[in-house]
């Protein structure tokens, strides 16, 4: 008999906001939900840097993808090194495991 999915925490799910930002001298704006944001800037902290010399970083690396969006996988990204479930993920990747069908 297999186990029970243990059941799954859910965050209180924001709205997206536009948040105004200088990068590298201009005024831009993105758009990110409050986890999002506030992520961004722990990590920034963390780094010692200012939350706009981060997102001019992330910008200057995002290519062809937008900059909302590019902010989002980079904080998703850096959590998740930093995460358990990183090490978790990596070997589902490896093992091909992105067709979104369950454990069993």
């Amino acid at each position: 008999m297999g186990q029970s999915p243990l059941p799954i925490s859910h965050p209180q799910y924001t709205a997206i906001k536009k948040r105004s930002i200088v990068i590298d001298g201009q005024r831009t704006s993105i758009s990110l939900e409050d986890r999002f944001w506030h992520s961004l800037r722990a990590i920034a902290y963390a780094e010692r840097v200012n939350t706009s010399t981060l997102v001019s970083q992330i910008n200057a690396k995002r290519g062809d993808i937008g900059l909302s969006s590019a902010v989002r996988q980079f904080v998703f990204s850096h959590l998740l090194e930093r995460s358990p479930l990183g090490q978790v993920a990596e070997q589902v990747a490896r093992q091909g495991g992105d067709d979104g069908g369950d454990n069993s």
